[in-house]
Order: structure tokens, then C-alpha cells, then sequence
């Protein structure tokens, strides 16, 4: 096996923002991967009442521990699962 050869194809990590329905604002997100997002996204939105869209998504070999890289980095905010708070700052 050499340095690019991976046991599967590569795949997306994504994050996903719920768009709340008073305010406008995105107040939660969903940390993901996918090989299909635009799929997950529409499976995901039949069962949420808040729009989500996609605010980032990354394409390539390494999706998997990005991943889980991004839920370390955003653990603080976890709500439960894969959703989280986002962290938002208002400053002067």
C-alpha cells in the first residue's frame, strides 16, 4: 500500500447550519460526513423544522479524522450527537 492508497474512497465532512425560524440566525450546527452531503442534508431537513444549509464542506482522503477533529475541537459546545451550540462572539 503506498502513502495515498486508503482502504476506502475519499468522502465529505461537513458542517451544517439550522437557520432559526424567529430570529434568521444560525444558533446550531451539525458536525458530519458523507460521500453524498446534498443527500444527507435533504434526508436530515425531511426531519428538522429549521433550514439547514451547508456552511463548510471538505472533499478528500483524510474526511474521516477531520471529522472527529473538528467534534474534539467543538466538544465544549456539544448539545448531544452531532449537534452543537455555535459559538458566537458579539463584540463592540
Amino acid at each position: 500500500m503506498t502513502e495515498v492508497d486508503w482502504p476506502h474512497p475519499p468522502g465529505d465532512t461537513y458542517i451544517l447550519g439550522a437557520v432559526d425560524i424567529d430570529t434568521g440566525l444560525i444558533k446550531r450546527i451539525k458536525i458530519g460526513r458523507s460521500r453524498k452531503t446534498g443527500d444527507r442534508q435533504m434526508k436530515l431537513q425531511t426531519a428538522h423544522y429549521e433550514q439547514l444549509i451547508i456552511l463548510f464542506k471538505y472533499t478528500g482522503l483524510k474526511w474521516e479524522a477531520l471529522e472527529t477533529s473538528m467534534h474534539n475541537s467543538f466538544a465544549e459546545h456539544r448539545i448531544r450527537g452531532e449537534w452543537f451550540a455555535f459559538p458566537l462572539v458579539v463584540t463592540d
